[in-house]
């Protein structure tokens, strides 16, 4: 799977109508990796310990404020 938009990963994320403060800190400035030089969302593998083959993508978004971090399923955000 090559990486998504990142605007339309935006998109999804924003149709999930999470609490925009921070849990941690109540700050409401979150950050969703861009690639450098290009429109696509970083995306991030997860890999099994058991297994290298086996594993799933995920996009994070980040607060800017404290650097907590929640993750997201990227085949699951994007067939919503």
């Amino acid at each position: 799977m090559s990486n998504p938009n990142h605007a339309s990963v935006i998109r999804q994320i924003e149709k999930l109508n999470i609490p925009n403060k921070c849990p941690l800190c109540g700050a409401g400035q979150w950050i969703v990796p861009k690639r450098r030089s290009t429109e696509e969302a970083e995306v991030m593998a997860m890999v099994s310990i058991h297994s290298l083959t086996d594993g799933f993508g995920f996009v994070p978004m980040i607060c800017g404020n404290c650097t907590a971090t929640q993750f997201f399923h990227l085949d699951s955000l994007m067939k919503k």
